[in-house]
């Protein structure tokens, strides 16, 4: 091992992404992949973090051993921004940030199979806005936005850290509430 590189790469590649990073790039010296790929993000001169995507082929000697890599960096940043967007806002609702269904659906099946396993009890919370076609109605959309929006902090200010509330659509929200027993589903509903 190269003490240089490997210094290099405890300087300037972001701690979250260094074991992937270094074994991508251990996997291309030791003739394991025929080019180096690797995409993380890179410390740059003022201290912040770049994503950049890294490509290149190690020029080796006779003997087959890595003596140079020669390669190009690129700035993907923007890039990476959209696709975390993209990600975001499949899993999201637009107006509220809340979760949106299909969030809930993979959570809920997580939440049942380790409540199977563990045999743990949880609560689901169904909660909608009584007469909220009226406040469209009468006040305007902008003023129905304004409420879900305001609605949505508001849960999450009551939540419990394991908890999920994700906006199903229109003035409907619903709340997972894992390992709690039925008892106290009385007393969480009330709060």
């Amino acid at each position: 091992k190269n003490y240089n590189i490997y210094n290099f790469f405890s300087e300037i590649v972001h701690p979250e992404d260094m074991d992937c990073a270094l074994k991508e790039f251990e996997d291309h010296i030791n003739n394991i992949t025929s080019i180096y790929k690797s995409e993380f993000r890179m410390k740059i001169s003022d201290g912040n973090y770049i994503w950049v995507s890294c490509r290149g082929k190690a020029l080796r000697n006779s003997a087959g051993d890595a003596v140079k890599l020669a390669g190009s960096v690129t700035d993907i940043t923007d890039r990476k921004n959209s696709e975390n967007k993209i990600k975001f806002m499949a899993y999201h609702d637009a107006l509220t940030e809340l979760p949106n269904r299909t969030f809930f659906i993979n959570k809920l099946k997580d939440q049942l199979e380790e409540a199977k396993q563990k045999n743990l009890e949880g609560a689901i919370f169904f909660i909608d806005l009584d007469n909220f076609k009226n406040i469209n109605d009468t006040m305007g959309h902008d003023y129905g936005d304004k409420l879900l929006t305001y609605l949505a902090k508001q849960l999450k200010a009551l939540m419990n850290e394991n908890d999920s509330v994700c906006r199903l659509g229109g003035d409907e929200f619903i709340l997972l509430h894992p390992n709690v027993q039925e008892a106290e589903v009385d007393e969480y509903a009330k709060k």
